[in-house]
């Protein structure tokens, strides 16, 4: 298994600027090491889950009690840090079309309070009952009091009551032990995994959030872990560290006014790992405060683009536009080979791509971008998975997560609160009390 590649001669930061910034995170890149020996009682526990033994044992004998032969669907309820993990990594795994293309337990994600699309999955889940199949619910919300993931828990286990007389056995409940949540998934006998208390929820892919459910649908989340055990050592050297050197590019570059950074992902199934990235590094780095109580107001803005699709939307822009933007590559160095037949009547719509392979056309694709951004100088680094399995992904995820918590330490503010996010929530609160 080959770790993955980080590439940043492009990036347009020179390398004794880089090394002088290293220096500066050796104190932080010394205190990740030292929690490595201290388990969840720090903010950074989030490091430790791929030690957990016991969680995935844990999680390996529950679904070998969950999974039955007539479960058709698993319907992960959720929203923010407690799904958009699970649908990043299946998606880059399994694909887009898991469901179509796979054999049960198929799996539905619930997120928004959005009228029309749980109407469709509850029209999907009350066919199931009707044909003699089962469903069951996996509710996940680290607070317990998420308002959108009760509210369609709520409407979702009002289906379960009506076709299960032994519904309570078909409810998954993952949140923080001292959660509200917790005491009633007890009080009704729901199975109950653990979110430990300081692993933040963007945090929590490599915990019981992501790992249950993804085990259920088939993805090897020991491979998972590996991956991310493998990287982990690797981001905490104090040299030649790929989520180093990429937070201190991320930083020099906002420090010049390049204050938006696209990762340009160059697979349709890595969408959703770039929009789990995306959460990651606008909830840990858009601040109002820094750690002292002084007004700062920063922020990375993330956004997400597709390759070679989102070349036809937003390209122009990133070459003529204002040169505003840090380009972050993630490309795949293997993938299924799919060849163009030898058609000659095509040849005058376009020319030279008889007979060759996806592949190869998309590598040209690939190396036409860089070319481009090279010659206008538009910085970008590069990530190269090996391919779209657990283990790179597994490398991909802690590679995130420890980046972002070194950008943070450059910008000297808590990659791990979301106050103002609480805002919004107190808001909807208050507005439902009317």
């Amino acid at each position: 298994m080959r770790e993955l590649d980080f590439f940043y001669e492009n990036s347009l930061i020179s390398k004794s600027l880089i090394n002088d910034y290293l220096k500066k995170l050796d104190p932080e890149i010394k205190n990740l090491n030292e929690t490595i020996n201290l388990g969840y009682t720090t903010e950074y526990g989030f490091l430790n889950l791929v030690d957990d033994r016991n969680l995935i044992l844990k999680i390996k004998n529950l679904v070998k009690q969950k999974r039955e032969d007539d479960l058709e669907y698993i319907i992960v309820v959720g929203i923010g840090g407690s799904s958009i993990g699970t649908i990043a990594v299946l998606d880059a795994i399994k694909g887009k079309f898991y469901n179509q293309l796979h054999n049960t337990p198929k799996i539905l994600f619930v997120e928004s309070v959005d009228s029309n699309y749980l109407s469709q999955v509850t029209h999907i889940i009350e066919d199931s009952f009707k044909s003699g199949k089962k469903v069951m619910i996996n509710l996940v919300s680290k607070s317990g009091t998420t308002t959108e993931s009760i509210a369609n828990f709520e409407i979702l286990l009002s289906i379960l009551k009506k076709y299960l007389p032994n519904y309570e056995r078909y409810v998954i409940v993952t949140t923080d032990k001292d959660s509200k949540l917790y005491s009633i998934a007890i009080n009704n006998k729901f199975e109950f995994l653990e979110i430990p208390k300081l692993v933040n929820g963007r945090y929590s892919v490599l915990s019981a959030v992501s790992l249950f459910p993804l085990a259920m649908v088939n993805v090897d989340i020991e491979k998972l872990v590996y991956g991310a055990k493998v990287m982990r050592k690797r981001c905490l050297l104090l040299r030649e560290n790929p989520a180093a050197i990429n937070a201190i590019i991320m930083y020099l570059h906002y420090q010049n006014k390049k204050n938006i950074y696209d990762c340009l992902l160059f697979s349709n199934e890595l969408e959703s790992l770039g929009k789990w990235y995306r959460q990651l590094i606008a909830e840990s780095i858009g601040k109002e405060f820094n750690k002292f109580g002084g007004k700062v107001n920063v922020g990375v803005t993330p956004s997400v683009s597709i390759g070679s699709n989102d070349l036809h939307s937003v390209f122009q822009l990133y070459i003529g536009g204002p040169k505003d933007k840090l380009i972050h590559l993630v490309t795949l160095r293997k993938t299924s080979s799919i060849y163009i037949p030898n058609y000659t009547e095509y040849d005058e719509l376009v020319k030279n791509i008889k007979n060759k392979s996806l592949n190869r056309i998309m590598n040209d694709i690939i190396n036409s971008v860089r070319i481009s951004f090279a010659e206008k100088e538009i910085p970008f680094t590069e990530l190269i998975l090996e391919a779209d399995d657990e283990f790179s992904i597994g490398q991909f995820l802690m590679l995130k997560q420890i980046e972002i918590v070194f950008l943070a330490y450059l910008f000297n503010i808590n990659p791990f609160d979301q106050p103002n996010i609480e805002l919004y929530k107190e808001n909807v609160r208050r507005l439902l009390k009317k």
